[in-house]
């Protein structure tokens, strides 16, 4: 590889990723930072946008302000608060997706994933510094 700004992906697939891997990744000298992500489809069960697949990324929400230039807003406009951002019912959305699904702040989905079901409400949206919307 070539270059400052590569970006490398590793992938466990399906099965997911050993993380003692990432801890060996992030240990490589040429390796700045490493951010996991977690990378699952869950489907609507009510409402309506309910039978619609909705794509979910969990990752480090500070850690991706400070690489990815992205930013959230909560309420009014607002950065929600950390304990709000932590919370295992927070679901940030892209700005594209509120707007394409009629989704705002304290918008709440019922989702399932696998045979799971999880009701989630947003917490905020999700917007870039590029010229493309937020997804």
């Amino acid at each position: 590889m070539a270059g400052v700004n590569e970006l490398v992906q590793v992938s466990g697939g399906e099965l997911g990723l050993d993380e003692h891997l990432i801890q060996e990744v992030n240990r490589h000298p040429d390796v700045v930072s490493t951010m996991p992500v977690i990378q699952l489809t869950a489907r609507v069960l009510e409402g309506p946008n309910q039978a619609r697949l909705l794509s979910i990324m969990a990752l480090d929400l500070l850690e991706a302000t400070d690489q990815k230039k992205v930013r959230f807003r909560g309420q009014n406009g607002v950065r929600p608060s950390l304990d709000t951002m932590l919370s295992p019912q927070a679901l940030f959305v892209g700005t594209r997706l509120a707007v394409e699904w009629g989704l705002h702040v304290g918008s709440k989905l019922r989702i399932a994933t696998g045979m799971r079901h999880y009701d989630v409400v947003v917490t905020g949206l999700i917007e870039s510094d590029s010229t493309q919307p937020s997804v």
